[in-house]
């Protein structure tokens, strides 16, 4: 298994498509928080902590990070699987505290983030045990090889072979 295995999943693939739709969203609902805080639920301008365009400017960079984490993962990096729950983790939080102004869009949002979560988290422990079980057979396999074969090598690769005209060892 490559170390892009989990890219080539469906898992993968809907985390990927997931966090591309939920940072666009975010980046969306942050800029009308910015532009026309009249748009939302809430009649006062203070929202838990902030007012609308703190949270505008929170849920844009957030919904910016998560399309990133989302490029990340579609290009295969190691650490954009972690980033991409961290980053989900809280826009949850974010969204829980912005359900006042915008009940619908940000429950949708929260649970769409979680399947995002269980979607990157889901078999994390089986590929990277498979990945190992595979690199430790194969190095195993080799110095096996290695041994029971002459130790000259040839052709580019340096593969182990038998000396001319000798038996192989057992």
């Amino acid at each position: 298994m490559s170390m892009n295995a989990f890219k080539a999943n469906a898992g993968g693939a809907f985390a990927e498509a997931i966090l591309f739709i939920v940072g666009i969203v975010n980046v969306i609902q942050g800029i009308v928080a910015m532009a026309t805080p009249g748009y939302f639920f809430v009649a006062g301008t203070d929202m838990l902590l902030f007012g609308f365009v703190p949270w505008g400017v929170i849920m844009t960079v957030l919904g910016v990070l998560l399309v990133l984490a989302g490029f990340a993962l579609l290009t295969g990096q190691r650490w954009a699987r972690t980033t991409a729950v961290v980053l989900a983790g809280l826009n949850v939080i974010g969204q829980l505290m912005f359900l006042v102004a915008s009940p619908f869009w940000s429950a949708i949002i929260i649970a769409i983030s979680v399947l995002a979560i269980y979607a990157l988290t889901s078999g994390w422990g089986a590929g990277a045990a498979e990945t190992y079980r595979e690199a430790t057979a194969y190095r195993s396999g080799r110095a096996d090889a290695a041994s029971r074969v002459g130790t000259e090598t040839s052709g580019e690769r340096g593969v182990p072979t038998a000396r001319s005209g000798e038996q192989p060892k057992r």
